[in-house]
């Protein structure tokens, strides 16, 4: 058989270019699996994480509902006891001042003296003199 080298050459390259894409598909493949495992874990790790919240929610709720019960009974107990307080005393008792005795009734109050300007010995005082006007440049104004 007779080789010629330029179909010798020829087949190398075809060789070659076969054994990359041989290569590429191989690595896709690899790359596909680690992709594959590292999103399986990262699930992993976010139900863990959300485990691990929802059992902090819960322990938070309880302990609110535990202090509740107790801030209930706290506030129970003092009622009950100013309830023991309060009977203990007896009901109060309103504050009654002392009565004071009846007042006689005033007699006829004495009219009072209108001021009509009339004075002593029932003679008439002057008028008042009118309010003095001031004159400015272009009107006269009376003073009020």
């Amino acid at each position: 058989m007779l080789w010629f080298p330029s179909k010798v050459r020829e087949a190398r390259v075809r060789e070659r270019v076969k054994q990359q894409e041989e290569s590429e598909k191989l690595q896709k493949a690899q790359t596909k699996e680690l992709q594959e495992a590292n999103n399986l874990y990262k699930r992993k790790i976010a139900e863990e994480a959300k485990a691990l919240r929802e059992s902090a929610k819960e322990a938070r709720a309880k302990e609110r509902q535990k202090a509740a019960e107790e801030a209930a009974a706290q506030r129970a107990q003092e009622e009950q006891e100013r309830r023991d307080r309060d009977s203990k005393k007896g009901l109060p008792q309103p504050q009654r001042g002392k009565r004071a005795a009846s007042k006689p009734p005033k007699g006829p109050q004495a009219k009072r003296r209108s001021n009509n300007s009339v004075g002593v010995g029932g003679v008439k005082a002057p008028p008042a003199p009118p309010a003095p006007t001031k004159k400015t440049c272009t009107r006269v104004t009376t003073a009020k």
